[in-house]
Formats: C-alpha cells, structure tokens, sequence
C-alpha cells in the first residue's frame, strides 16, 4: 500500500510539473506572438559603404593614438644644507625627485649623467637655501621648475639628439626639513 501512494504521488508530482512547463511554454509563445514586430517598412535603414578606401590617412588624429610609455627617472634622496642667516645656524632638507619621460633614450642619458645631475640640482638647492628653509610652497614649485630645467640642460648637452626637452616634468617626492 505504502509503495502505492509513493508511486501515485511521484506520479501526480510528475503531471503537475510537466502541465506547469507545458502552460509556461504556452503562454512564453502566446506573449511573443502578441508582441508587435518590425516589417522591412518599419525597420531603420542600413547604408553600408559600397567601397573601402584605398588608402589610409597620414595622421591620425591625437584622441585616436594608442598611449605612449610613460618613464619615470628618479633622483636618489639627499641631503643639502640650506643656510638660514650669516651666523652659521643652518637647516638640512633631504629631497628625492623624479622626473618623467616619453624617451627611452632620455632614461638611458639620464642614468650616465645621474652624479653630474644631482650636482647641479644641489647646488641649486643650496642657492636657494633660506627661501625653502621656510616651507614655501612656492620656492619648493621653482625649485622643481629649476631641478627641470638643469636636467634637460645637462641632457641636451650630453645627448644632442634628444634635445633640450628630454623629460616634460619633475615630481618633489620627498622633501623634509631639519
């Protein structure tokens, strides 16, 4: 008996989800077949070019110009004596600066000329001592402008072919005073 009312049960379990997909196709189709379609009179338009161009343009225009490398030199930290007054107290600042590129080739003059560099750009800091001995964020912004420009100086004359603008910017990314 007991084996008799399983197998009716399974049975009806079974009917009930078969007539549940059977009436969820049913209305599936019903409802597609009442939706509005397009006929070709309808439908948008499709101009496709009868011929492809027989060259390519010269230039693109810069939006469409995949992103170049950017190369990032840095300086390693130091340390400059910035002099505050004549009567020998004196204030150290250790700086790291970075510089960016888009010339593989400026990367290469850049790590042949590095002590030159960071001679330069001491001395610089060092001339300039009492006006960032005071935090200034304006002798810090000209003291990376002047960092800049000494290295694209120094580049240029060691690497004429890259010019005088070999790298396009310089980061302060360390600069604590003491």
């Amino acid at each position: 008996m007991k084996k008799w009312l399983l197998r009716a049960a399974i049975g009806m379990m079974a009917l009930a989800m078969l007539a549940g997909d059977g009436l969820a196709v049913f209305f599936w189709k019903e409802k597609a077949a009442a939706a509005p379609t397009r006929t070709d009179a309808t439908a948008l338009p499709l101009s496709l070019p009868t011929s492809l161009p027989t060259s390519l343009p010269t230039s693109l225009p810069t939006s469409l110009l995949p992103p170049r490398h950017l190369y990032l030199a840095t300086l390693p930290k130091f340390v400059a004596v910035l002099s505050t007054d004549g009567a020998g107290d004196s204030t150290y600042a250790e700086i790291a600066l970075t510089f960016s590129t888009y010339d593989q080739r400026a990367m290469d003059a850049f790590g042949n000329v590095l002590p030159i560099v960071q001679a330069a750009i001491i001395s610089e800091v060092m001339q300039n001592g009492s006006a960032l001995a005071t935090g200034d964020e304006a002798a810090r912004t000209a003291m990376t402008h002047q960092a800049l420009l000494a290295v694209n100086r120094i580049i240029g004359k060691t690497s004429p072919a890259l010019g005088v603008s070999a790298f396009a910017s310089a980061y302060l990314t360390d600069f604590l005073i003491q």
